[in-house]
């Protein structure tokens, strides 16, 4: 009977042993197939954000150009509605002069309104103000004043109508029309030249 019993014993050994070598393998093969798995994943998950940031890119891009093509189309109504602005600043400042608060304070109102719509397409001032310098790709001079001090040369000395570019631009789309000062040196006084004679 004991040696019955000893008997199931070792083969139930044997048994959970050959089972355990043939688990093994099986424990192999789904270690490695989890790592690829893992690595697919991997992959794809690169992909998918490769893909979302192409889309991303490319719908940029779409907005870019239409917004492009929607300045260059309004162009000529931006540079009217700038115009205009500079004609209410102009005609509140002279409103101003004459002590009438009343029309200034109106004026500045409409120039504020037409700001606000510019702003509403993007629009951003170039901020050109008197005593900054000249710069041609954000002004353009239509008068020039004589000054005789060198260091202002090429200073605005006005703003006629303030210039304006897309925001996140560097470039301009309608330039600050502004007076420069031109520097021209005083005249070179005549230089006298005492008189020689000849002596024999």
């Amino acid at each position: 009977m004991l040696r019955e019993d000893s008997a199931r014993v070792e083969a139930a050994s044997d048994d959970a042993a050959e089972a355990e070598r043939v688990n093994e393998p099986d424990l192999e093969f789904k270690s490695i197939v989890l790592s690829e798995v893992r690595a697919l994943r991997a992959s794809l998950d690169t992909r998918v954000a490769e893909y979302e940031r192409t889309i991303r890119s490319l719908h940029e891009t779409v907005e870019n150009l239409q917004r492009q093509q929607l300045t260059g189309v309004m162009k000529p109504v931006f540079q009217q509605f700038a115009d205009l602005q500079a004609e209410l600043q102009s005609a509140g400042f002279q409103a101003g002069g004459r002590g009438d608060q009343q029309y200034a304070e109106e004026f500045d109102y409409f120039a504020t309104v037409i700001e606000g719509l510019l702003d509403h397409f993007d629009l951003e001032s170039v901020e050109a103000t008197a005593g900054s310098h000249f710069d041609s790709k954000l002004h353009m001079a239509v008068q020039a004043r004589p000054t005789d001090d060198a260091q202002q040369d090429r200073t605005i000395a006005r703003v006629l109508r303030q210039g304006y570019r897309v925001i996140g631009e560097a470039r301009v789309l309608i330039p600050a029309r502004v007076v420069i000062l031109k520097y021209a040196p005083p005249a070179a006084e005549a230089a006298e030249t005492p008189d020689s004679t000849v002596t024999g």
